[in-house]
């Protein structure tokens, strides 16, 4: 299944990993539920266009951290020290606000929304802006998250943890 076919239309998708020669299905759900609720990294990585942010961290005090720096979210679910994979759709990242400063890198206009690269704290990020006025590689700028769409999974086992 091609990662556009799973996330056309409202019946059921199957995202299936070939695990050494053996079909598993990953997650069951519509195309929406899939991108607002993927059960693991593996379908997280798979569903929406452009693809999901994952960025490794760790859990300390019930927030996640990249480096020492705290990432907006709350680590619910999380265990003290435990090691997380953060992930944002770039539809979920708005420009504006006080979460963190970047720089902008790329900016791909697509008619209706601009896919921008950005480099926030040695991180490179993917964010889908609308109704905003044509950014520039060099610029900088400051994100807002939106906190409670970000998704976190165990950075072993893959499983989504909030």
């Amino acid at each position: 299944m091609s990662k556009s076919s799973a996330a056309s239309g409202d019946d059921a998708r199957r995202p299936l990993r070939d695990a050494e020669q053996r079909a598993r299905i990953e997650h069951i759900g519509t195309p929406s539920e899939l991108y607002e609720n993927p059960g693991n990294l593996f379908v997280a990585s798979f569903i929406g266009s452009p693809e999901m942010n994952l960025i490794r961290g760790t859990c300390r005090e019930w927030r996640v951290h990249r480096r020492t720096r705290p990432a907006p979210a709350t680590a619910e679910g999380g265990r003290d020290r435990q090691g997380v994979v953060y992930g944002i759709h770039p539809q979920h990242i708005a420009v504006g606000g006080s979460h963190a400063k970047a720089r902008v890198q790329v900016v791909e206009p697509t008619g209706e929304a601009q896919e921008i690269t950005l480099t926030a704290d040695g991180i490179d990020l993917m964010a889908e802006i609308r109704e905003q006025p044509v950014f520039k590689p060099g610029q900088k700028v400051n994100l807002e998250i939106v906190v409670h769409k970000v998704h976190l999974f165990d950075a072993r086992s893959g499983i989504r943890i909030n």
